[in-house]
């Protein structure tokens, strides 16, 4: 598994399946994408961060943020998709 490089290809092919569960969207590219110089970073996460520090480290944990591309259970990443958007002030 190789280290993210913030190239932004994965978001863009595909949203994972937290911002499916956060913009209900199912298909790429993800529209939290959020460009910064040449590279990418999860703007769901970026949010998070200023809502609840906690909840953000869950999220980051989640989708491996930091340790390269890996993929959880779909399930529980739906789940915390659609807690961020609660917390996020969201129906």
């Amino acid at each position: 598994m190789a280290q993210c490089d913030g190239c932004g290809y994965c978001c863009t092919v595909e949203p994972c399946i937290i911002s499916c569960g956060y913009h209900g969207k199912p298909e790429g590219p993800c529209p939290s994408l959020v460009r910064e110089g040449k590279r990418f970073r999860c703007g769901l996460i970026e949010s998070a961060w200023e809502i609840s520090p906690e909840f953000a480290a869950t999220l980051e944990a989640a989708l491996d943020i930091g340790k390269g591309c890996g993929c959880q259970d779909e399930r529980v990443l739906f789940k915390l998709g659609r807690e961020m958007r609660r917390l996020d002030g969201g129906t």
